[in-house]
């Protein structure tokens, strides 16, 4: 919301606020891999969606999406002020 503000106060700056959604990193294999000891139902739902293979993405990866939106005509996909999950905005095979 903050960011909206300032979007709506400063309309010549874009105000890009990105998601970046799962990146592979040292973190997200641990929370991946070490023994679970209670109840944590989001651990075990994030588990089973990182299975899929295109759901976690490498750093590479994502800094090159994230690139790759600033080019002409690829910003204005971008809402700006607004939030958006960057996986919305590209497409990977």
């Amino acid at each position: 919301m903050l960011a909206e503000m300032y979007a709506l106060e400063n309309p010549a700056i874009r105000f890009s606020v990105l998601g970046l959604c799962n990146v592979q990193t040292f973190l997200s294999h641990t929370i991946g891999t070490l023994p679970l000891e209670g109840d944590f139902p989001e651990i075990v739902k994030l588990r089973e969606r990182a299975q899929n293979t295109s759901y976690l993405v490498s750093a590479e990866q994502r800094a090159t999406d994230m690139l790759a939106l600033l080019e002409p005509g690829r910003i204005e996909q971008v809402p700006n002020g607004k939030f958006v999950e960057i996986r919305s905005l590209v497409q990977h095979a």
